[in-house]
């Protein structure tokens, strides 16, 4: 029998505070709001590193703004985000987002989705992507598209609003944690493994005084690849049949989950963000997967079409997004899109900021 205690904890992705939702959304009323959410979080990150756990990135998420706020939001954040925090401005109404504004958000680090109301108007998401893309492909990662026409509350980026009021979100970076667990115990060990992190979490925050919850999606980021620990439990690989059959295994343990535990929130599920993914960044630099294998993977267990760089052809580009609402109308489970066009060819390589040299794929 092994000791799970002779592993190395998960990393903390992320912890991600949330503001209150009846906020002051002038420039002081945000910067009240921020500090009051920075302590939560700093005190959050604290408790986990006394305890073994790493913390990667901070992060804090504002609720909707009103729509008369939308014109000034460039100007109010400009100066008052918290050094070293990820700042998400909340959801914006696709319908009534002024495109120069999204621009201006973006171009200064921030993030944002976008919902929609009766109908969404894919022609519009498309010029979105296209025209951030085109000031700087990085602006295009800081946006992400509701395919299910609904806000979320979750620590993960750009999708992420303050719904429920003040508390934190937890996100881990564990698949290479799971697949040693996998090696050794199998998928029940992974289950197991789940509920020892629970435990541990309880524990932590005992008498913590902010409300907080965990998303347990499994996502990766580069060598710590979701796509790799899929390969190891099926034998198959991404361009290959039998992969979805991974992401169903693993989806079904975090479903099982669900049902016993007192922490989790938001997306719960596998996540396969191309760029993010140090296998499928290989296999899109070989030619081996397209834009259409990432609707694929999400129409099983996936949290929507992610990091995916492809070429800027408008036409294209609309059928995608319209293809991908379409997927996350039928599915039934909170799903998003995030997708970068791109002056480039098909095979050809863009530097993505952090991200690295990422291989630009086919539709």
């Amino acid at each position: 029998m092994v000791n799970d205690k002779h592993l190395i904890k998960p990393i903390i992705r992320c912890i991600t505070g949330f503001t209150k939702t009846d906020i002051d959304w002038s420039r002081n009323g945000l910067k009240k709001a921020f500090e009051n959410t920075v302590n939560m979080v700093e005190e959050a990150s604290d408790l986990l590193k006394s305890n073994g756990y790493g913390v990667w990135t901070k992060r804090i998420s504002l609720p909707i703004p009103p729509i008369t706020i939308y014109s000034r939001l460039p100007d109010i954040l400009s100066d008052v985000i918290p050094r070293n925090y990820l700042v998400s401005t909340g959801c914006l109404f696709l319908e009534e987002a002024n495109i120069d504004r999204i621009i201006d958000i973006v171009s200064q680090g921030i993030y944002l989705c976008l919902i929609w109301g009766k109908e969404p108007d894919a022609i519009k998401a498309a010029d979105i992507f296209i025209k951030a893309s085109s000031h700087d492909p990085i602006n295009a990662t800081r946006i992400a598209l509701s395919l299910t026409g609904t806000p979320l509350e979750s620590p993960y980026y750009p999708l992420s609003t303050s719904l429920y009021g003040e508390g934190i979100g937890i996100a881990l970076l564990y698949p290479k944690y799971l697949e040693q667990i996998f090696i050794k115990r199998g998928l029940r060990g992974i289950k197991k493994s789940l509920i020892s992190i629970e435990k541990d979490f309880l524990a932590i925050f005992d008498g913590f005084n902010t409300r907080y919850f965990v998303d347990y999606s499994i996502s990766p980021w580069m060598e710590d690849s979701v796509a790799e620990l899929i390969e190891s439990i099926t034998g198959y690989s991404p361009d290959k049949p039998g992969f979805l059959h991974g992401i169903y295994l693993l989806n079904n343990i975090l479903k099982e989950f669900m049902s016993m535990s007192k922490l989790m929130q938001g997306y719960n599920e596998v996540m396969l963000p191309y760029a993010e993914d140090k296998l499928l960044l290989k296999y899109g630099l070989e030619g081996k997967i397209s834009a259409k294998d990432f609707l694929r993977f999400s129409s099983v267990c996936v949290s929507g079409p992610d990091m995916i760089v492809v070429p800027n052809d408008r036409s294209k580009l609309i059928g995608y997004i319209r293809d991908s609402l379409a997927l996350g109308r039928s599915k039934g489970r909170y799903m998003g899109l995030r997708i970068i066009p791109v002056d480039n060819k098909v095979g050809e390589k863009i530097v993505l900021g952090k991200f690295g040299e990422v291989y630009v794929i086919d539709y």
